[in-house]
């Protein structure tokens, strides 16, 4: 499945820009590329039993993403490549990026009914490997945080930002960098774990996996951070990344956007041939 992970871990990292900005790449990727690196063997490790009965549902999961939100996928690609050949406005953007989202959802959804009978089955000392696994990971990304001071933190914004728009527009002039440097300004800091609350949340979550009721439960928390106060909290940041956006899109040059065109374009044919 290598290069349907590739292809689709490129089609989430653009929909993570156009759903909530560069500045949560991160946190739209995970959900929308949920299919292709599901991993649940990178926190706990599964008996024989465990590993099969998440592989048929997983298998299943596979088949109704390919048939059913593939093509999805590349016509959103398509369409995008049209709408793009002139800048974007934010409205535009905020519209595209509604689209991503359901996208998203969809297969969060789909994906969190195959997690939560693996994630039900799970001993105790199951739990506790996988639960000390995800804290590990937190905090060796907490400690690479740490080590940056504010004007690092910004400068690795900046960094990021430059980079995505070299991967789909070939190359970064000078203005447009001046423009990144302008928005990673205008960025509030997170604290040095912002996932701390989110994952005492889960590991009270996971001591109800065998209650009923407790999928649900499951989806609720994963949607959580995308509705109320937290969304709202993070709604300023959200509009700054959406307008860069508009306004990179808007500052394009003609050779940027003939490349930005074919990119998408040529995506959309791959995506297309997996989905057959």
């Amino acid at each position: 499945m290598p290069r349907t992970r590739k292809l689709i871990a490129a089609a989430a990292a653009l929909a993570a820009l156009l759903v909530a900005g560069c500045s949560s790449i991160g946190l739209v990727y995970n959900r929308l590329d949920t299919l292709a690196h599901f991993q649940i063997g990178r926190y706990v490790d599964l008996n024989p039993q465990q590993r099969a009965d998440f592989d048929s549902r997983f298998n299943a999961l596979w088949a109704w993403h390919r048939r059913s939100q593939l093509p999805l996928y590349a016509h959103d690609l398509r369409e995008l490549a049209q709408t793009a050949a002139a800048p974007l406005t934010v409205q535009q953007l905020q519209q595209i990026g509604e689209r991503w989202r359901e996208h998203a959802d969809r297969t969060t959804r789909e994906s969190l009914r195959v997690a939560a009978p693996t994630l039900a089955a799970l001993s105790e000392p199951q739990l506790r490997d996988m639960l000390a696994a995800i804290d590990k990971r937190a905090a060796k990304e907490t400690g690479k945080q740490q080590k940056l001071d504010d004007t690092q933190w910004r400068e690795t914004r900046v960094k990021e930002a430059a980079e995505r728009l070299a991967e789909w527009a070939s190359s970064v002039t000078p203005a447009q960098r001046q423009r990144i440097d302008l928005w990673a300004d205008s960025l509030k800091r997170p604290p040095p774990d912002p996932q701390a609350a989110r994952r005492r949340q889960f590991a009270e979550l996971l001591k109800t996996r065998r209650d009923a009721g407790f999928e649900q439960r499951l989806q609720d928390y994963a949607f959580a951070p995308f509705t109320g106060e937290i969304a709202e909290m993070n709604e300023p940041q959200t509009q700054a990344s959406r307008q860069l956006l508009a306004d990179l899109s808007g500052m394009l040059t003609a050779k940027q956007r003939a490349y930005l065109r074919d990119k998408l374009n040529d995506m959309a044919a791959q995506i297309d041939e997996l989905s057959r």
